[in-house]
């Protein structure tokens, strides 16, 4: 099979929730050559699979570095993040990314603190390797989403 055909395959088997068998065909798309693109998409998906899976190691791994460039494979690291229990590290890049993107847009309000926050984001304590640290806050509510602010 081509390294196309290896990708669409793995798509209908993942959308069919058929992950477990999606993985090999995505990996074989990646080494068979894909374009740009089709890579991302390619590498994201077999993240996303690896996390759904149970094998989160792996799709952190897979996701490293597609994550740096990539908003919707740095969403997907996320979850895997979570899952493998790294929650202050998750913490950390999501605070860091959400104070870029409110930067970015304007949005940070009352201006004036954005040196201070980028410097208590940073030092949020880290765990050690190899340290998992138990879960906590199981159950609570999500945050209530963003509210973007019409460009006047």
């Amino acid at each position: 099979m081509t390294a196309e055909t290896e990708l669409q395959t793995a798509l209908r088997l993942d959308s069919a929730s058929r992950e477990h068998e999606a993985i090999g065909h995505y990996r074989k798309a990646i080494r068979a050559g894909l374009p740009p693109r089709q890579e991302l998409i390619a590498r994201i998906c077999l993240g996303s699979s690896l996390r759904v899976a149970g094998r989160t190691a792996e799709s952190l791994r897979v996701l490293a570095g597609p994550a740096r460039a990539s908003s919707t494979a740095f969403l997907f690291r996320a979850l895997s993040l979570y899952e493998d229990g790294q929650h202050e590290l998750l913490s950390r890049l999501l605070l860091g990314q959400l104070l870029a993107v409110l930067r970015d847009d304007g949005r940070l309000q009352p201006e004036g603190f954005e040196k201070a926050l980028s410097r208590y984001v940073r030092a949020l304590p880290r765990q050690k390797k190899g340290q998992r640290p138990a879960r906590s806050g199981e159950g609570a509510p999500p945050p209530a989403p963003l509210q973007r602010r019409n460009a006047s």
